[in-house]
């Protein structure tokens, strides 16, 4: 990479929305320069595969969350009336950009810092592993969801404390941890409950 890139158009984020984006904009200029800047490993946004863990579900049932070109195939392994897992879901987007042919616009791991308003465009400033330099382009798409960054609360109490976006690693400490035989859950969203299903799946 240049310490400067120009774009036609730039998409901030890799879930569903963005790819969506993505594409259709594509499907109507498709001699676009459009880069897409994911600040996760692989492509999904809440569900690619570094956010997905064991257990987790969507509350939607098959067929309600997926793109109208796109059916959710039965290769997939979810049956019709049940809740796609986080990794069917993760694949599913995979396959959605790989047939659309927008994966290799996908920069992973590259973070928009900052996003400035220009004459005629925008000016981004990118983060990609500790590496920062500046982005420009005629148009700007932002797609980074409601979920991307975690409230995190301040807790008195006993450590380790983690946020229930950090579920991956709190199941590999606690879950493993034989000193720990109780966990306490703090909410009863969606999340809280995934929390309480795999902390008792782990025996806590």
């Amino acid at each position: 990479m240049t310490e400067h890139e120009h774009f036609d158009v730039v998409v901030v984020g890799a879930g569903i929305s963005s790819l969506s984006a993505a594409k259709e904009y594509l499907q109507c200029a498709p001699k676009t320069n459009l880069l897409i800047l994911n600040d996760n490993k692989t492509t999904g946004g809440v569900w690619s595969e570094d956010r997905t863990y064991s257990g987790l579900q969507t509350n939607n049932l098959r067929g309600t969350l997926e793109l109208p070109d796109h059916p959710f195939g039965d290769h997939l392994g979810i049956k019709q009336m049940e809740h796609p897992t986080g990794e069917a879901v993760h694949r599913y987007l995979l396959e959605y950009a790989e047939k659309f042919k927008i994966s290799h616009r996908v920069r992973h791991e590259t973070k928009a810092l900052d996003v400035q308003k220009l004459d005629g465009g925008w000016k981004l400033m990118v983060d990609n592993k500790g590496r920062q330099h500046s982005i420009t382009a005629d148009k700007l798409i932002v797609g980074t969801g409601l979920q991307s960054i975690p409230q995190s609360l301040r807790l008195k109490g006993n450590a380790p404390i983690f946020h229930a976006g950090l579920l991956v690693e709190a199941r590999a400490v606690l879950g493993k941890d034989n000193d720990v035989h109780r966990v306490t859950v703090c909410g009863a969203s969606k999340y809280g409950w995934d929390c309480v299903y795999n902390m008792a799946s782990a025996g806590k």
